[in-house]
Order: C-alpha cells, then structure tokens, then sequence
C-alpha cells in the first residue's frame, strides 16, 4: 500500500508531519485488530513493514490501465529500507528522519 500526505509539500507543516507519524503509529497499532477479523473468518494472520520517507514522487498515468503509479528516488528507497523495518515495524528515511527531528516531533514519540 502505497500514501502520500500532499500538505506535506510544504516542509514547515508540522502538522501534517505529526499526521503522518499518526497514520504510522495506527497502522502498527491496527495489526492486531486486522488479525482477530482474519481469524474470525478463518484466513492467517499477516504481518507487514511500514517505510516512510519524505521527498517528491512522480506520478504516471496509462491510458491503458486505471491506476496511476508513483516513481521517484523517494519510492526506491522506500523499497530499500522497508526490509530494514523490525516486523510490525516503522523504517523513516533520512529525508524524513530530519524533518520530523527539526519539529521535535520525533522526542514526542519517546515519552
């Protein structure tokens, strides 16, 4: 799954970096909620790595397909670090690793 935060285009948006911490925070935090849906319906349970990173993509578009795709150094090195992420885990980017520790955003995560 692949999201993009476009209020993040304006790097002095703490806010919508503090959105993007929570979109994180909740999708690790969802694991478990997912898992007991699936168990209920009998299916396994999944596992999954988050990566973040923060950086401009770009989009195409094919007139043969409905979807549209994202490319851009950002994306491969999303690609790269996600396998670093520990199971059930969060891996940021340099790019955003600086953002968010200019904000302090990321001592919060501490606490």
């Amino acid at each position: 799954m692949i999201f993009c935060y476009p209020r993040t285009s304006d790097p002095s948006n703490k806010a919508a970096f503090n959105d993007v911490l929570e979109c994180c925070i909740t999708m690790v935090e969802a694991r478990d909620t997912i898992n007991q849906k699936l168990h209920e319906e009998e299916l396994p349970s999944l596992s999954y790595r988050i990566s973040a990173d923060y950086g401009r993509v770009e989009v195409a578009r094919s007139a043969s397909s409905q979807s549209d795709d994202l490319f851009g150094p950002i994306m491969n090195m999303c690609s790269k670090i996600n396998s670093k992420a520990l199971p059930n885990g969060v891996a940021i980017g340099d790019g955003l690793y600086h953002l968010l520790q200019s904000f302090s955003l990321l001592s919060s995560l501490a606490d």
